[in-house]
């Protein structure tokens, strides 16, 4: 069976907005800097919104957490290390990340029907932290709904203390563009 194109089967928003909003996204990223595949697209599901009629002001957070482990999985695809490649996806063991801080501004509500592209990207890295930047894009509206700025560590879970982040995690953000800072991290040392 061949699927229709257009949104999702069971996606609520409109054929035409889900594709012209899809489309105006894609574009938001490329001319903001994001790779496509560090982007993922979300359904706004009716059980987000709260009693004020948008979504949860909450959700929005969750959204990113999901953004930034498709963001990790893009730019550590071409790490040859399995066990590093593990443990900066998500792994328990050996060195990861820990979301160290956030910083969001809503921009806009979003409400149900509507999808969302979430988007990030790593503007720098040093030893032992990134500073990332991610941006909630509403297809309904055709804008950006939020946008947020965060540091994630580097954490040795197997130590349970901070760690310095695997050169090949280092070498892949640069060559994503992020520029490598040698002095930022040291605060973090005492994590």
């Amino acid at each position: 069976m061949e699927l229709p194109p257009g949104p999702p089967l069971g996606n609520a928003q409109h054929h035409d907005i889900y594709l012209s909003g899809r489309e105006a996204a894609l574009q938001y990223a490329a001319d903001n800097g994001f790779d496509v595949d560090c982007c993922v697209e979300l359904p706004v599901q009716w059980g987000d919104m709260d009693s004020m009629r948008h979504v949860n002001n909450a959700r929005y957070l969750r959204f990113l957490e999901t953004g930034r482990m498709v963001h990790m999985r893009a730019c550590t695809a071409d790490i040859r290390n399995d066990e590093v490649k593990k443990a900066l996806n998500g792994g328990t063991e050996g060195v990861g990340f820990i979301f160290g801080e956030v910083k969001y501004r809503y921009l806009r509500p979003v409400v149900y029907p509507d999808n969302i592209l979430v988007m990030h990207k790593t503007v720098s890295v040093s030893r032992r932290k990134m500073i990332i930047q991610g941006v909630i894009y509403s297809y309904a509206q055709q804008a950006a709904a939020g946008v947020c700025d965060g540091i994630m560590v580097a954490y040795d879970y197997d130590a349970q203390r901070s760690a310095e982040w695997p050169s090949e995690l280092v070498e892949a953000m640069k060559a994503r563009g992020a520029a490598f800072d040698e002095s930022a991290g040291k605060e973090t040392a005492k994590l």
